[in-house]
Protein backbone atom coordinates (compact mmCIF):
# COMPACT_ATOMS: atom_id res chain seq x y z
CA UNK A 1 0.00 0.00 0.00
CA UNK A 2 1.28 3.38 -0.90
CA UNK A 3 1.99 6.08 1.66
CA UNK A 4 -0.63 8.95 1.17
CA UNK A 5 0.10 12.16 2.81
CA UNK A 6 -2.14 15.23 4.09
CA UNK A 7 -1.79 18.91 6.01
CA UNK A 8 -1.60 18.57 9.23
CA UNK A 9 -4.66 19.36 11.19
CA UNK A 10 -4.45 22.97 13.11
CA UNK A 11 -2.44 24.81 9.88
CA UNK A 12 -3.86 27.72 8.20
CA UNK A 13 -3.40 29.30 4.85
CA UNK A 14 -3.52 32.29 3.82
CA UNK A 15 -2.88 34.24 0.27
CA UNK A 16 -0.80 37.48 0.89
CA UNK A 17 -0.21 39.81 -2.44
CA UNK A 18 0.01 36.33 -4.12
CA UNK A 19 2.28 34.63 -1.93
CA UNK A 20 0.54 31.68 0.06
CA UNK A 21 1.78 31.18 3.90
CA UNK A 22 1.35 28.57 6.13
CA UNK A 23 0.78 29.35 9.68
CA UNK A 24 1.09 26.71 11.93
CA UNK A 25 -2.35 26.75 14.60
CA UNK A 26 -0.55 25.97 17.99
CA UNK A 27 0.10 28.94 20.41
CA UNK A 28 3.67 28.06 20.56
CA UNK A 29 4.44 28.12 16.78
CA UNK A 30 6.56 31.36 16.05
CA UNK A 31 7.06 30.53 12.30
CA UNK A 32 5.36 31.35 8.96
CA UNK A 33 6.10 29.64 6.07
CA UNK A 34 5.90 30.88 2.71
CA UNK A 35 5.33 28.58 -0.45
CA UNK A 36 6.23 28.77 -4.20
CA UNK A 37 3.18 29.08 -6.63
CA UNK A 38 4.07 24.71 -7.26
CA UNK A 39 4.16 24.22 -3.16
CA UNK A 40 1.08 26.23 -3.12
CA UNK A 41 -1.05 23.72 -5.67
CA UNK A 42 0.34 20.95 -3.94
CA UNK A 43 -0.90 21.94 -0.66
CA UNK A 44 -4.62 22.62 -2.18
CA UNK A 45 -3.91 18.98 -3.28
CA UNK A 46 -3.09 17.97 0.04
CA UNK A 47 -6.41 19.02 1.87
CA UNK A 48 -7.25 15.08 0.43
CA UNK A 49 -4.91 12.44 2.04
CA UNK A 50 -2.34 11.83 -1.78
CA UNK A 51 0.45 9.69 -2.92
CA UNK A 52 3.57 10.99 -3.90
CA UNK A 53 3.10 9.75 -6.92
CA UNK A 54 -0.56 11.54 -7.41
CA UNK A 55 1.17 14.42 -6.48
CA UNK A 56 4.10 13.95 -8.93
CA UNK A 57 1.49 12.79 -11.41
CA UNK A 58 -0.90 16.24 -11.10
CA UNK A 59 2.56 18.96 -11.12
CA UNK A 60 3.95 16.99 -13.94
CA UNK A 61 0.81 17.43 -16.47
CA UNK A 62 0.15 20.48 -14.48
CA UNK A 63 3.02 22.33 -15.39
CA UNK A 64 4.32 20.40 -18.44
CA UNK A 65 7.45 18.69 -16.49
CA UNK A 66 8.70 15.33 -16.94
CA UNK A 67 7.89 12.92 -14.12
CA UNK A 68 10.92 12.67 -13.09
CA UNK A 69 11.34 15.81 -12.05
CA UNK A 70 7.97 15.92 -10.64
CA UNK A 71 8.93 13.24 -8.54
CA UNK A 72 11.46 14.74 -7.17
CA UNK A 73 9.85 18.14 -6.83
CA UNK A 74 7.25 16.07 -4.79
CA UNK A 75 9.99 14.31 -2.44
CA UNK A 76 11.74 17.12 -1.61
CA UNK A 77 8.55 19.28 -1.04
CA UNK A 78 6.81 16.02 1.40
CA UNK A 79 10.50 16.43 3.31
CA UNK A 80 10.46 19.66 4.01
CA UNK A 81 6.66 20.03 5.05
CA UNK A 82 7.12 16.70 7.43
CA UNK A 83 10.27 17.94 8.98
CA UNK A 84 8.30 21.49 9.94
CA UNK A 85 5.49 19.76 11.24
CA UNK A 86 2.61 20.56 8.36
CA UNK A 87 2.18 17.42 6.51
CA UNK A 88 1.51 14.17 8.04
CA UNK A 89 1.07 10.48 6.75
CA UNK A 90 -2.42 9.69 6.41
CA UNK A 91 -4.25 6.35 7.51
CA UNK A 92 -5.88 4.50 5.22
CA UNK A 93 -7.22 5.78 1.58
CA UNK A 94 -6.86 4.11 -1.80
CA UNK A 95 -5.77 5.59 -5.16
CA UNK A 96 -9.52 6.95 -6.22
CA UNK A 97 -8.74 10.74 -6.48
CA UNK A 98 -6.20 10.11 -9.56
CA UNK A 99 -8.81 11.54 -12.22
CA UNK A 100 -9.65 14.08 -10.07
CA UNK A 101 -6.46 15.68 -9.40
CA UNK A 102 -5.07 14.82 -13.18
CA UNK A 103 -7.99 17.38 -14.24
CA UNK A 104 -7.87 19.72 -11.13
Amino acid sequence: METLYQRRAGVAARTVAGSCLLIPGEASARSVFTLNATGHRLWELLAEPQSAEMLAQALAGRYRITIERARGDVAAFLADMQSKGLVVTAAGGSGSRQQEIEEG
